[in-house]
């Protein structure tokens, strides 16, 4: 599309929108009931909720949410409650004075008995009058232990503390062994052979990961240390994870790595063998791991009376190193942007890094699929200002500027195409977005421009708009959204597809959403999503749908059944085509989920999925899940799919079960099987794990886990692989003061 039908297409896109119906939706894909993260995990392991609901759990899970100060979006995040239903939380906490006591809303009629213990482990208790500089403290350690490895074990270390009301300070600390030193350049050195990047090999480390502290009052705070922030739509500005974002929250999260990796990450180099040489059939265990968002200063006034309504204003900086993925970078006078976008520039060959070794003058191998340790600053500085006309309607305006600082003055580095930071020097984001509602709908849309350093007037234009519609428990939501080939911002979060156009997803896409949950009948429950985008440069046009329905067909049974149609250009059809997706990590190995690689694939997706959960007592639950997967592979892997699909399929069993209020155990049990036509294709294997939480006094809480993982298929990496199967030990303590 020429530059001149973009321009065209945005004000008609703006049009539409505002001539469509209402939105300020979270989305999650089912009723969510859960105890602690490891549900969250579960639901996202067998497709109950996507990626998006999957963090924005994790985030309020993490972070809790108190029903006496929190705002109506906020309030909207949480599971399973609709906007009616929080307006008439908010309007009974106007009138009672306060929610101290969230069973009173049972009595009172807003929530059932199955929905508030749902709720319970997101909400934070506030504490009563007269108990201000009470102080409030939590420390919780994590550790993980895989059978076999003669090596410390990964361990995690997060502790938070609150005291005088508004003030809060945490830190979260943890021992990695699979980071390697910080990278430095050997030309510094008295007899430099090499002039390359070099890093001392891994080696077990304390890794301070997050820190902060922070004073926050009902309408008014300030932050420093590590911290996120969001606002609007998610369009311009926004690393929260929350759906609805408007503000900071601290950051002391981290994660957990979810399989084996490789145990040796060097080739050769200039030497005849790596450091590491014991083959590359060894896995270890991952590392605890955390995904650096912010570190500085935030501050800012919710509330400023202003006129007939009210102001709100916020501003950020953050400084802070950081470290990247080794094939995101280039050094530039090697290898230059345009050279590697035709492909002339070899990510092993052009961009070295070497194991630092005592004797400079010696060959030493070097780093592959590694991680770089404090490569680049990045200096963040931003802002928001938002006018409220009421609770409901207001119009505000964020920006920020970027830009990175390369720690090896020796090269001229820079970030490839293909990374999800902007190459070629400073970028940032202006943006202008709004809300309204009345009665029963709502209205938000985000307009932005990204100004970026890689080409002359770089940068383009980004737009959402979201409307939600709301009866009781209904609702439904229609999603307007366009991203210009070139809106190329690492810090917007809209609503996008899951795929990628230089590491980047909400870019080159036009679409629309449609999204419907509520019951239809009684006991029967429907929630579906239909979507439909265009990739704007090339006009490829995509489609995903999905529909679950759960139907309650007794106390103790309840069914569920749901269906997912993808494709990724209707215009092509046949098997013939492929249907790709790999998983990706953060810079820190953090896993992001499965991103869609939309080169060269046409291809479609057919996925059908049945659940039966059988609640016999009031505290055991037993869950039986079947899932088959119907994709194109075409020919592309050697295998013969020119003429069909290929299938693969997975089971689930998972058993709950509450002996005595204290102590919960659960266990699950799943196959996978990947092309079930070749068994040495692609991954099967059976993964088993059996769970025990034991809680003393609602204080100390207490975990045991053993996951069993043993690879079936007859690849030649597969019976090659060490160890097989798997045992991993899990042990985590908790304690509230």
């Amino acid at each position: 599309m020429s530059g001149l039908r973009r321009r065209a297409a945005l004000p008609l896109f703006l049009a539409a929108a505002l001539a469509s119906s209402p939105a300020l939706a979270r989305e999650y894909d089912a009723f969510v009931e859960i105890e602690d993260e490891e549900d969250i995990y579960d639901l996202y392991d067998d497709g109950t909720i996507d990626e998006e609901g999957r963090d924005t759990l994790l985030e309020l899970l993490e972070s809790g949410v108190s029903l006496n100060t929190a705002s109506r979006d906020r309030l909207y995040e949480l599971p399973n409650l609709t906007l009616p239903v929080v307006d008439a939380l908010l309007t009974y906490r106007q009138e009672a004075g306060s929610l101290d006591n969230p069973a009173a809303l049972v009595g009172a009629g807003l929530l059932t008995e199955r929905e508030l213990f749902a709720l319970a482990p997101f909400l934070i208790v506030s504490q009563r009058e007269g108990a201000a500089f009470g102080t409030k403290a939590r420390v919780r350690y994590d550790t993980l232990l895989v059978a076999g490895e003669n090596r410390v074990p990964g361990m995690a270390l997060r502790a938070n503390a609150e005291a005088l009301g508004g003030f809060r300070t945490g830190l979260a600390t943890l021992l990695t062994r699979d980071r390697i030193g910080r990278v430095t350049y050997d030309g510094s050195r008295d007899t430099p052979t090499r002039r390359a990047l070099t890093a001392a090999a891994p080696v077990p480390r304390l890794q301070l990961a997050k820190a902060f502290a922070e004073w926050r009052e009902e309408d008014y705070g300030v932050i420093a240390g590590t911290y996120k922030i969001g606002f609007g739509q998610r369009l311009t500005f926004d690393n929260t994870g929350d759906y609805a974002p408007n503000g900071w929250e601290k950051d002391d999260t981290l994660t957990r790595g979810a399989s084996l990796k490789t145990a040796c990450k060097e080739s050769t180099g200039t030497t005849e063998s790596p450091l590491c040489d014991y083959g590359s059939d060894l896995r270890i265990s991952p590392d605890y791991r955390w995904t650096p968002r912010l570190l500085g200063v935030a501050g800012g006034h919710r509330r400023i009376d202003l006129g007939m309504g009210h102001l709100q204003a916020f501003g950020f900086g953050s400084f802070q190193r950081r470290s990247i993925y080794q094939y995101e970078v280039l050094d530039r006078s090697i290898c230059s942007i345009d050279d590697e976008a035709a492909d002339n520039c070899n990510l092993s060959d052009d961009f070295n890094v070497y194991v630092d070794i005592d004797n400079p003058s010696a060959t030493a191998p070097e780093f592959k699929y590694t991680t770089l340790t404090g490569l680049y600053d990045e200096l963040v500085v931003g802002g928001n200002v938002a006018y409220w006309f009421g609770e409901r309607a207001r119009i505000g305006l964020t920006g920020y500027g970027a830009a990175p600082f390369w720690r090896i003055p020796e090269m001229d580095l820079d970030f490839r195409r293909s990374s999800r930071w902007p190459f070629g020097g400073p970028w940032g984001a202006v943006g202008l977005n709004g809300t309204v509602g009345f009665a029963w709908w709502d209205l938000g849309m985000e307009v932005a421009r990204t100004i970026d350093s890689m080409s002359l007037g770089g940068g383009d234009f980004g737009a959402i708009v979201r409307g939600l519609g709301s009866w009781k428990k209904r609702e439904l939501e229609l999603t307007l959204r366009y991203y210009g080939p070139d809106f190329h911002n690492p810090y917007a979060r809209p609503i996008s597809a899951a795929d990628e156009r230089d590491g980047v997803r909400a870019r080159d896409e036009a679409g629309a959403r449609v999204r419907y949950a509520g019951e239809v009948l009684r006991d029967l429950e429907l929630r579906g999503t239909a979507d439909l985008w265009t990739t704007v440069s090339t006009g490829v046009v995509n489609t995903r749908n999905e529909v679950r329905a759960t139907y309650r067909l007794t106390d103790a049974i309840r069914l569920s059944a749901w269906g997912l149609f993808h494709d990724k250009n209707l215009a092509v059809g046949g098997r013939q085509q492929c249907f790709g997706t790999d998983t990706f990590e953060d810079a820190e190995g953090t896993d992001i989920g499965e991103i869609e690689i939309i080169e060269g694939c046409a291809g479609m997706k057919l996925q059908a999925t049945g659940q039966v959960r059988y609640e016999p007592f009031k505290n055991t639950a037993i869950t039986l899940q079947y899932r088959n997967s119907w994709l194109d592979e075409g020919s592309a892997s050697g295998r013969l799919f020119d003429d069909r699909f290929r299938q693969d399929r997975s089971f689930w069993l998972t058993l709950m079960v509450k002996p005595i209020p204290e102590l919960r155990i659960r266990g699950r049990l799943r196959y996978l099987m990947e092309d079930v036509a070749y068994a040495d294709h692609l991954e099967s294997w059976l993964w088993t794990y059996l769970e025990a939480t034991y809680s003393l006094q609602k204080r100390f809480k207490f975990r045991l886990r053993y996951d069993l993982v043993s690879w079936l298929d007859q690849r030649d990496s597969t019976r090659d692989r060490i160890p097989n199967p798997e045992h991993w030990f899990w042990f985590s303590a908790e304690a509230k003061f």
